[in-house]
């Protein structure tokens, strides 16, 4: 099976090439190439996703409140127990503990895995084509600053740089998908919702590629037509599916919050 499908690939470059000659043949070929790779990798990080999934919330979040709980009982004699219980009915029990200071490493990881992915994205992109873009934003997939139409991108950026850079505690900016966080008060595993955040992620690696692969399609077609390239249906699809707004319907907004 293998070395038929290798056998058809070898035949479908040199029918590119004799049809279309060596230059415009070979982008093609390699084009069709590059969307094979992308659906490959597809498929790769949605497994290492499960793999991030099962390693954090099946095993290491478990195993983490375990032994700083029953480190913690042993630490405390009885009588600072009562006078934790005392002033935790008083002040109000915080959310936060130990343990989460472990745990809340699953979302700077898992938004690393979204960044990284990018970057190695954009990479192939730029090999394809002959280019050095540095940022998504020169090829219209603004996963930056379009934050309505990225707005899962953009929250777990805003919770990766509040445990990273402003001491756990939640940034200004995070409120506004999570009105139940208080800024004075430390983030906890226990505020977001770990296994749809997962969920959430591996549909943006989906649409990402479909963005990726689409423009791919139009680089391709542009470098077939020259100088008669019109607009196409592509590109309309391209501007409408980029364009900056909310595709959640109302009943998916909150979906990602605390269970």
């Amino acid at each position: 099976m293998l070395i038929k499908f290798l056998s058809d690939y070898i035949k479908l470059e040199k029918e590119l090439t004799d049809k279309f000659g060596e230059e415009i043949g070979q982008k093609i070929f390699e084009s069709l190439t590059e969307l094979v790779q992308l659906k490959i990798r597809t498929k790769s990080i949605i497994f290492e996703l499960d793999l991030f999934k099962e390693i954090y919330i099946d095993k290491i979040f478990s195993v983490t409140e375990n032994f700083y709980s029953s480190k913690l009982k042993k630490k405390h004699t009885p009588a600072e127990k009562e006078l934790l219980d005392v002033v935790n009915e008083v002040l109000e029990k915080p959310k936060h503990s130990l343990s989460d200071e472990i745990t809340l490493l699953f979302y700077v990881g898992l938004y690393h895995k979204i960044e990284n992915y990018e970057n190695e994205i954009l990479g192939h992109y730029n090999i394809l084509n002959r280019t050095n873009y540095k940022d998504l934003e020169k090829i219209g997939i603004d996963t930056k600053n379009k934050k309505k139409l990225f707005q899962d991108r953009d929250r777990l950026r805003l919770i990766s740089n509040s445990i990273k850079h402003n001491r756990l505690f939640p940034k200004k900016e995070l409120l506004k998908y999570y009105p139940y966080l208080r800024q004075d008060q430390k983030l906890s595993i226990k505020d977001f919702n770990p296994t749809e955040d997962i969920i959430l992620v591996q549909s943006f690696i989906h649409f990402f590629n479909f963005l990726i692969s689409t423009r791919i399609l139009m680089e391709t077609k542009k470098e077939l037509e020259g100088t008669n390239y019109h607009s196409s249906e592509l590109d309309k699809l391209f501007a409408d599916l980029t364009e900056d707004i909310d595709p959640k319907e109302e009943e998916f907004q909150s979906t990602f919050w605390r269970q």
